[in-house]
């Protein structure tokens, strides 16, 4: 059912983001892996045993979530969907090292049909190949701010 596949589809996250190493499910066949689960019992899968790249809290507590023993803990399909519509907004990365947060709205005015000639506009000018790319925001001032 849906609540197995979103056990399952935790796992294909733990691999993608985790160095996993097969200790957990070290197993070949469908029933291997059932029964490995089985003996796992109500502790789960324990994540902090699973050595994994630098990833988001909020993507380490859905992992949790995704990984729990009873079905009726793990999170809906429409639950992710809706995590998923979340974690895509700035507005919720705690992680973020700026105050910033991006808008649809430019502050230069470009009229609807016309395109930014990025070539042309003097914020995003051209390097020779002598210039330093560090020296660049300092050809049109403020553009970056």
């Amino acid at each position: 059912g849906a609540n197995a596949d979103v056990w399952s589809l935790g796992l294909v996250f733990l691999e993608i983001f985790g160095r996993f190493s097969g200790a957990y499910f070290n197993v070949w066949t469908v029933e291997d892996v059932r029964l490995e689960h089985a003996k796992l019992g109500r502790k789960g899968i324990d994540l902090k045993k699973v050595p994994r790249f630098e990833t988001p809290r909020s993507l380490e507590i859905l992992l949790d979530s995704m990984l729990q023993y009873y079905e009726e803990l793990r999170p809906t399909v429409e639950e992710l969907a809706e995590w998923s519509a979340r974690a895509m907004t700035w507005e919720l990365s705690p992680d973020a090292t700026h105050d910033w947060v991006p808008v649809s709205e430019s502050r230069w005015d470009v009229g609807e049909s016309d395109l930014a000639d990025f070539l042309g506009d003097s914020a995003s000018a051209v390097l020779s190949g002598e210039e330093n790319p560090a020296d660049f925001e300092y050809r049109a001032p403020g553009a970056f701010a």
